[in-house]
């Protein structure tokens, strides 16, 4: 699942079934000088904690992002810091 602003998340949460969610990178790519962008991730890691849900969050480009999001309890991060997209091996 992935939380994006433009999407019925409300409804969406009521009803998870998965074991992962994801954070749209438009919460991660100011997160270090938006304290509201903190703030929403923080309660998403909040929620999957309390249901047992791992967290990923995607767009990851510097290492202050990687370290505030670990802070904030993201366990999985994706992103051009950890690696930039490869083909599929032959």
């Amino acid at each position: 699942m992935t939380l994006a602003p433009d999407m019925p998340t409300t409804k969406r949460l009521k009803r998870l079934q998965a074991d992962i969610i994801k954070i749209d990178g438009v919460f991660v790519k100011d997160i270090v000088t938006n304290t509201l962008d903190a703030m929403i991730v923080r309660s998403i890691t909040d929620l999957a904690k309390a249901k047992s849900l791992s967290v990923v969050a995607e767009f990851v480009e510097t290492q202050q992002q990687q370290a505030l999001l670990h802070k904030l309890g993201v366990q999985y991060l994706q992103g051009y810091l950890i690696g930039r997209p490869q083909p599929l091996a032959d």
